[in-house]
Order: C-alpha cells, then sequence, then structure tokens
C-alpha cells in the first residue's frame, strides 16, 4: 500500500504550567543525591540535609560538630548553606530534627580503659578505638582488653641468626641486646637502626628491649613462688608451676594461666532502626553492581532505584579493625552499628532495593 510521508517540522514544545502548591523545588533536587535528615554527618562528599524545615547543603568540607543553623549570612564560616523550604512529603519521610545536640540512637558511650582501676562485671570500656566488656569483676592492674597474659614464659633469648626465619614474639640477642619481633623477618639485623621499630610507628620488623636479660640456673629455681595479691613491677621473674615466667607489664591478682575476660563489644542498639528492612525478597538473577561503601562520594542508592532500575547492589568492604582486634568495621575506618552512610541504604529499601555484603 502506499506510505504516507512524514512531516519533518517538529512539534511546538508544550511549556507546562508551573504547580504552585508545593515549595519550589532547585534542579538539581532531581539528581542521584539522597536528602536525609542531619545527624551529624562529616566528610568531603555532597550532602543535602533537613534541619528545622529547611534543607542545607555543604559548600565544602563538613565536620560532625557542624550543624546547621542558618545561611551563610548569618555564619559565614558554617559550610552548609540553605539551599530552600522541605516539603511535608520529605519531613514526614526523612524527620525534622530541631537541635544541634546530635542524638547518638542509643549507642553506648563507653569511658576509657585505665589498667590502675578495678571493673565489676559485665563492664564496658573503650580501648584502643573499640569498645570491651568483662565477663567477670576485674582488679587492678589486670589484664589489658585485647592484650596477651601479662606473663611470658622465660627462655633465655638466642642469638641472632640471618638464615632464620622469626616471626611475632620471637625474640634474640646481639651483642647483649635484645630484640623482639614484631613480625615475620629474615635477614634483617636487628641491631642495625634501619631495622628496628621501638614504637610500632613505621615498617621495620625488630623492637628494641634493653639489655638483655640472663638468669642462673640458681636464680631460676630460687625464683619466689607466684602470690596473686603481690603487686609486681614489669620484668619481674617469678615461678609458676614449676615454671619461670616475667612479667610484661605491672600486674597483680593474674596468674601465668588466666585466659583475658575482656571481650570485644558492639553495641548494635538501633542499628536495624537506621538501616531499615526490606520490602522485597531478591529475585533468582540480578543485576547487583559493587559499591565501596568505605569512599568519601557514595553514589545516592536509592535515587539509582528510582531514576535508572539499578536496584540491587553489592556492599563493601566488611573487615576486621586490624589484626589485633576481632571487631567489624567498613573498611577499618567506620564502624559497623552508627554509620552515617546507613541513610542511603534505609533509603534504597524504601525505594523497595536491597543489597548485600
Amino acid at each position: 500500500g502506499a506510505v504516507t510521508p512524514v512531516d519533518p517540522t517538529p512539534e511546538t514544545p508544550v511549556t507546562p504550567t508551573p504547580d504552585n502548591s508545593e515549595p519550589s523545588t532547585p534542579a538539581d533536587s532531581v539528581n542521584d543525591y539522597s536528602l536525609q535528615a542531619w545527624s551529624g554527618q562529616e566528610g568531603s562528599e555532597i550532602y543535602h540535609v533537613i534541619f528545622n524545615g529547611n534543607v542545607y547543603k555543604n559548600a565544602w568540607w563538613v565536620g560532625s560538630k557542624d550543624c546547621p543553623r542558618g545561611t551563610s549570612a548569618e555564619n559565614s564560616n558554617n559550610p552548609w548553606r540553605l539551599e530552600r523550604t522541605a516539603t511535608a512529603a520529605e519531613l514526614s519521610q526523612y524527620g525534622n530534627p530541631t537541635t544541634c545536640e546530635i542524638d547518638n540512637g542509643g549507642v553506648i558511650v563507653a569511658d576509657g580503659f585505665q589498667a590502675s582501676k578495678a571493673y565489676s562485671a559485665d563492664s564496658i570500656v573503650d580501648y584502643n578505638d573499640a569498645h570491651y566488656k568483662t565477663s567477670v569483676d576485674q582488679d587492678a592492674w589486670g589484664f589489658v582488653p585485647g592484650g596477651d597474659n601479662p606473663w611470658k614464659k622465660y627462655e633465655p633469648a638466642k642469638a641472632w641468626s640471618a638464615s632464620t626465619v622469626y616471626v611475632k614474639g620471637d625474640r634474640v640477642v646481639v651483642d647483649g641486646q635484645a630484640y623482639e619481633a614484631l613480625f615475620w623477618t629474615q635477614s634483617d639485623n636487628p641491631a642495625l637502626v634501619a631495622n628496628q621499630n621501638a614504637t610500632g610507628s613505621n615498617s621495620r620488623p625488630w623492637k628494641p628491649l634493653g639489655k638483655a636479660q640472663s638468669y642462673s640456673n640458681e636464680e631460676l629455681n630460687n625464683a619466689p613462688q607466684f602470690n596473686p595479691e603481690t603487686l609486681y613491677a614489669s620484668d619481674t621473674l617469678i615461678r609458676f608451676n614449676g615454671v619461670n615466667y616475667i612479667s610484661q607489664s605491672k600486674v597483680q591478682k593474674v596468674s601465668p594461666s588466666d585466659s583475658n575476660p575482656w571481650r570485644v563489644f558492639v553495641d548494635w542498639t538501633g542499628t536495624k532502626e537506621r538501616v531499615g528492612t526490606p520490602k522485597k525478597a531478591w529475585p533468582k538473577h540480578v543485576y547487583a553492581p559493587y559499591v565501596d561503601f568505605t569512599l568519601n562520594t557514595i553514589p545516592d542508592l536509592a535515587a539509582l532505584a528510582k531514576n535508572h532500575n539499578v536496584n540491587h547492589f553489592t556492599l563493601a568492604f566488611v573487615v576486621s579493625k586490624d589484626a589485633n582486634t576481632c571487631l567489624p568495621t567498613w573498611g577499618t575506618a567506620y564502624g559497623m552499628q552508627n554509620y552515617a552512610q546507613y541513610s542511603k541504604i534505609k533509603a534504597l529499601l524504601e525505594a523497595s532495593g536491597d543489597l548485600m555484603l
């Protein structure tokens, strides 16, 4: 049949009539950013937050103590800038904090551990940026959270050998001076300053211990028997169950056979509420791109779900705080229980998306 030719002249675009029933929204409000209630956000990422009925955006790096108190005219040093009035729907969905006091969500704030202080069972302390909880009463000068037994079995340090492999805790002697290996090492002469790590602040393998300790058989056999009531100074030789030990720190009421009662403690109070609840089950097959959840700039997952139909994600990386602390963290940098970026997860779940680790 005949083909009807198409008129190449484009149609005249229709100009929509503005809807004045809601407050004006800036042009970038439809972009992929996450709107969230202010809760002490910190970082160089661009945040859009609700505070006291308004939406604010940070102009530069913002700290957790920077509160969106008003426009730049009121406080030019404050990184927050007033963008617009929040809508009623936004206030209902995200919340509307009106005070600069940050709600810690019920997360426990523990006092720092003090070796000279006694603790009752179930006490929680902060030590090396981690929380610990003791299962039993602890006397002063006892175990340090996350630490080894303060008593170490006495073994005469052997002369260092370039051909021997040494691992963490091994001790050697060079020219009457003792050294302890901090990690795997071989052929690194501990007597050389270039191989020494006195404070644990560099990547060198050997910790200088000072003059090597040595005892005669008579001194070892006649060492005082362990007494739990005695307050021992560091580097004190004792005898316990026929074996000699040397104290590694000031210690009292801890025997060489005791186990450390302090355990890493994570307070999950409020975490579930901050993260939210999935609305749908995972499909059998789905595209779930990987997102590094530790970066300063994290995409708005909810906006990607709404605008691009990418609604499932794989988040990384959950790892231990360090080699000696069994504490889950986001990339060793952020705690798992009260991470500021959880608002993006919650918004994604509200948009019927989901994620996995």
